[in-house]
């Protein structure tokens, strides 16, 4: 089934800042050209002043052709940034993602329904008990590393390492052996596509099971989602009472599109009261301004490479799921990754 073609335009004002000023518009470009990677297409964008597109990334999910699956998950009816921010937080999964007794789902491809390894537990009432998680950004080249440090005891943490690929993606692990890429598209200043790229480093992807799980959530031929602000998400209070914490179903997809969906097209950010909690999504919009400032002057922007030698060495990102000591985590959880890595199939000669 072919991908939704995306109209990609700018040039419209945006949400004013702080104090009322509003921001200025940003240049109007012309088609881009585009190139296949995994079986979709990338769009790649041109430097005006350069005069020749970006080099692709060496991340490892745009180089494992056959190895991955790629799928469009819906149209949502928010600018592209409150899509990403909703990702980029780690505590949010500790409340949206919430069942009230046990997490009644097993299927594959089900996020949050996977036993994390040496816990005995699913994912779901895990972060759910643990829900006020140390978090930690740190600059990276392909934008923001995000730990997600739980206490399970005195000894032992949970830590869960999500990444964003700046400016409009992220990448997070899914169970012990998964990892995805999830990326949103613009289509105009109130509505944005969003997809997939997932794979398995210890397993065939079942691509015709993910498939069909979409489909059955979505209408086409423009993937909008069959719940949405017109059926309020499909709310019911019988099953917030006894089930789950949004009473919004099974697709843990829902939850994240009514966060982001229901504070309107484009939220009011002069009204905001971020905390502690909120260290990746400030994280993020300081990086985007500085990026701004720097594409204006002709400097580099993160995660942008302007020549092939560049984009080979911006790879990873690393993004783990894991259960390590308290004193030492840091190392345990690159080691988790490294063997994980290399128990892959394409690491077998």
């Amino acid at each position: 089934m072919p991908l939704p073609r995306l109209a990609l335009r700018a040039g419209r004002p945006l949400p004013r800042a702080a104090g009322g000023a509003a921001a200025q518009p940003v240049r109007r470009e012309g088609a881009h050209p585009q190139l296949s990677l995994c079986g979709a297409q990338r769009h790649r964008l041109r430097v005006p002043r350069r005069g020749r597109p970006a080099a692709v990334p060496g991340v490892r999910l745009l180089r494992r052709a056959g190895r991955v699956h790629v799928r469009v998950q819906g149209l949502w009816d928010c600018n592209w940034l409150q899509g990403l921010e909703g990702g980029i937080d780690p505590s949010h999964v500790s409340f949206l993602h919430r069942f009230i007794d046990e997490d009644p789902r097993d299927a594959y491809g089900q996020q949050f329904s996977e036993v994390v390894e040496g816990t005995g537990q699913k994912l779901s009432k895990l972060v759910g008990d643990a829900y006020r998680p140390d978090i930690e950004v740190e600059a990276a080249p392909h934008g923001l590393r995000v730990y997600a440090l739980r206490r399970l005891t005195d000894e032992v943490r949970h830590v869960r390492i999500t990444n964003l690929v700046f400016p409009n993606a992220f990448v997070v692990p899914f169970g012990n052996s998964k990892v995805f890429i999830q990326w949103h598209v613009p289509v105009d200043d109130e509505h944005h596509y969003w997809y997939m790229i997932f794979y398995d480093f210890a397993e065939p992807t079942d691509k015709a099971t993910l498939l069909a799980q979409r489909l059955r959530e979505v209408s086409l031929p423009d993937y909008r989602p069959l719940r949405n602000r017109s059926n309020n998400w499909g709310y019911d209070p019988g099953e917030q009472r006894d089930l789950t914490y949004t009473g919004m179903g099974l697709d843990i997809n829902v939850h994240d599109q009514w966060a982001v969906e229901s504070m309107g097209p484009i939220q009011d950010r002069t009204t905001e009261r971020l905390g502690v909690s909120d260290r990746a999504v400030t994280a993020n919009r300081r990086l985007l301004l500085r990026a701004i400032d720097a594409f204006e002057q002709g400097g580099a922007v993160p995660a942008r490479p302007v020549d092939a030698t560049d984009a080979a060495l911006l790879t990873g990102p690393l993004a783990v799921d894991t259960v390590a000591p308290a004193d030492g985590w840091e190392d345990a959880w690159r080691r988790r990754e490294a063997e994980r890595r290399a128990r892959s199939p394409w690491a077998k000669p």
